[in-house]
């Protein structure tokens, strides 16, 4: 009976495992440029397809890119894909109507982080294969500070385990 139980665990914990591979290294190789190249702070936008793709496996993949960035703790993160909602976010603090009052200068105090370096690339889906290119970007210079490329299975976002943000494992 126990060998059943381990046995179900096991298949449980298979795919989430599975799912946390890809991107895995050009998330280390991106996270140890950075720190290298004393980079403290960066800002991940979407990746941009080449050739025909009608999803948004760009976005995909680059919120994967973040999740796994941030867990691993190297460098800081700092929200870009969705600065908007955290614009009105902020915006709806000011107005009180959050049920907590927060003064004008409590919200302009914490202000925007700027990043040092900005993640960008490109991705090729071509069957089931995925073709990721990656570039960490100097903010000011537009200086190309890492760059590397990983290629991984790909039929569709759920299959690479990236569909629903809630079962990624890093």
């Amino acid at each position: 009976m126990k060998v059943m139980r381990w046995t179900a665990t096991a298949l449980v914990l298979l795919p989430l495992s599975v799912s946390a591979l890809p991107l895995r290294e050009t998330t280390k190789q991106i996270s140890a440029a950075a720190r290298a190249k004393g980079v403290v702070r960066i800002a991940i936008l979407p990746l941009e397809a080449r050739g025909a793709t009608g999803s948004h496996d760009g976005e995909v993949l680059a919120e994967k890119l973040t999740a796994q960035i941030v867990n691993l703790g190297q460098v800081r993160v700092v929200e870009r894909s969705r600065l908007a909602d955290v614009m009105a976010e902020r915006r709806l603090a000011e107005t009180g109507a959050t049920g907590t009052a927060v003064r004008p200068a409590e919200i302009a105090a914490p202000s925007l982080q700027a990043a040092a370096a900005v993640v960008t690339g490109t991705f090729l889906r071509r069957g089931g294969k995925m073709h990721v290119s990656v570039r960490l970007v100097h903010a000011s210079s537009g200086e190309i500070l890492a760059a590397t490329e990983e290629d991984f299975s790909w039929e569709n976002a759920q299959d690479a385990g990236l569909g629903d943000p809630g079962s990624w494992t890093l």
